[in-house]
């Protein structure tokens, strides 16, 4: 294990985006959604090393945004992941919000959902309640996180109960409030105060990940540069 300060990590992050040469979404702000997870405590460099891997898969297309009369607006990612187009969408639904009490953003073929954690604090901070709804991904289960207005972190419901394999995810943006759910035995319950001093802690202390996983990354972001060093030779001359 290794300590690296915020700074440190999205930089590191934002050359690792850059290296997948991904035409859709903001490296800097991908990295800054990387790193809020990771200091909550939710495993946001290992979530973005699977998504970086999946990344290979990617169509690269811009979503296809289907807007509903019930205030739902479906969205086609057609398999990227989230962070390369949830900023995006968070704010063409808050136009939509303007005149309803709610807007329902239901995502479809969209991958590394976990890592829409902090879009949907943002939204919070907005003075806007949230609630997200996503199962499947590595451990095929069912998540739910739940903020209302004003509200700095979640609370995260898990029911490990469940074996999903689903690719889509379920955003909820309210005017009002929203209840959270009763819990059950098979839920792991986590909390907003955990998560609060889980962030806090690494913001006063940095930030501890494990090596492989920061060793990774340098490889990663590596590609980039032996990329642009070979464009480099073959322009040599010019």
């Amino acid at each position: 294990m290794l300590t690296v300060t915020r700074n440190e990590l999205i930089s590191l992050c934002t050359k690792a985006f850059d290296a997948t040469h991904c035409v859709c979404g903001e490296s800097d702000a991908i990295a800054t959604m990387v790193v809020d997870l990771e200091m909550a405590g939710q495993e946001g460099v290992t979530r973005f090393i699977q998504a970086l891997e999946l990344a290979k898969e990617d169509r690269d297309l811009p979503p296809q945004v289907t807007d509903k009369a019930d205030n739902r607006v479906i969205v086609d990612c057609h398999g990227a992941s989230i962070v390369c187009h949830l900023p995006s969408l968070v704010d063409y639904a808050l136009e939509r919000l303007a005149d309803r009490p709610r807007i329902i953003l239901e995502l479809q073929r969209v991958h590394s959902r976990w890592l829409a954690f902090s879009e949907l604090r943002k939204l919070a901070g907005k003075g806007l309640s949230v609630f997200a709804h996503w199962s499947g991904g590595e451990e095929g289960v069912e998540v739910e996180c739940f903020l209302n207005a004003g509200q700095l972190f979640p609370d995260i419901y898990i029911d490990t109960s469940v074996e999903s394999f689903s690719q889509s995810m379920k955003i909820i943006i309210s005017k009002r409030s929203i209840s959270a759910p009763v819990i059950s035995e098979d839920i792991r319950y986590i909390s907003s105060g955990s998560l609060a001093a889980t962030y806090h802690a690494a913001f006063d202390m940095g930030i501890t990940i494990s090596s492989e996983d920061w060793q990774m990354l340098k490889s990663i972001a590596a590609m980039n540069l032996v990329e642009d060093s070979d464009i480099s030779k073959q322009r040599a001359g010019d």
